[in-house]
């Protein structure tokens, strides 16, 4: 694991991954910068939440994937249900256990980068503890701190 300062969204390989709710909105954080920075990637989110096909939408857990350019991924992990910005706990440790455990299986693809305090900060999670899990599965993996 690393812990950096660099602008998370400077990165230009490998795998941008952040956090997302399950209702369709990046409207905030670090989502909200992604959303901004890299339309498709909103986009493929807000198709995946629309499709009627899929029971339940967006289920917490799901890593997607989507291809920004010839060298660089951004992954839209579901790690909460619901959000808000009013100090609560809206990450769910179990969905980060499973996102992560399917990122990992995307290492052949370069360097995994996270934002520093990840699922901490609009998710109201204990980062101590979702450093543990990100790195069990991603033991080489960069936090950015923007």
């Amino acid at each position: 694991m690393q812990i950096i300062k660099k602008d998370l969204l400077t990165v230009t390989d490998g795998i941008i991954a952040h956090g997302c709710n399950a209702q369709g909105v990046m409207g905030s954080g670090v989502a909200l910068l992604i959303r901004k920075k890299y339309p498709s990637v909103y986009e493929s989110y807000v198709k995946m939440f629309k499709d009627k096909d899929r029971p339940n939408f967006l289920r917490l857990g799901e890593c997607q994937l989507i291809k920004v350019s010839d060298s660089l991924f951004v992954a839209n992990l579901i790690t909460q249900w619901f959000y808000g910005a009013d100090g609560k706990r809206y990450v769910d440790y179990a969905a980060i256990n499973s996102s992560c455990g399917q990122l990992a299986k995307n290492k052949n693809l370069g360097p995994i980068h996270l934002p520093y305090n990840f699922g901490a900060d609009r998710g109201g999670g204990d980062f101590n503890l979702i450093k543990e899990i990100v790195c069990y599965y991603i033991p080489d993996v960069i936090f950015c701190k923007i």
